[in-house]
């Protein structure tokens, strides 16, 4: 993927990324939020949370409306 991508949990079982060429961090939220209310089962929830990829700094950065936080510092190239 060319340039930075959001990440979005929908469950402990699913995870969503999208280009952040092609949608918005409200957009995102607001899928998010709906989900979350329409999920059968509780103990699926994750987080509420939408993360953003920078892939100019490498890093994971999670977001909550004009709220950013640094939440870790991965190297998408080292092999673990």
């Amino acid at each position: 993927m060319d340039g930075g991508f959001y990440v979005v949990f929908s469950s402990v079982h699913e995870a969503l990324i999208y280009s952040s060429k092609l949608c918005s961090l409200e957009e995102l939220e607001n899928l998010l939020r709906t989900s979350n209310a329409r999920m059968t089962f509780q103990k699926e929830f994750l987080t509420d949370k939408v993360y953003y990829y920078c892939k100019e700094e490498d890093k994971f950065i999670m977001l909550r409306g004009s709220m950013k936080m640094l939440v870790t510092t991965i190297r998408m190239d080292e092999e673990n």
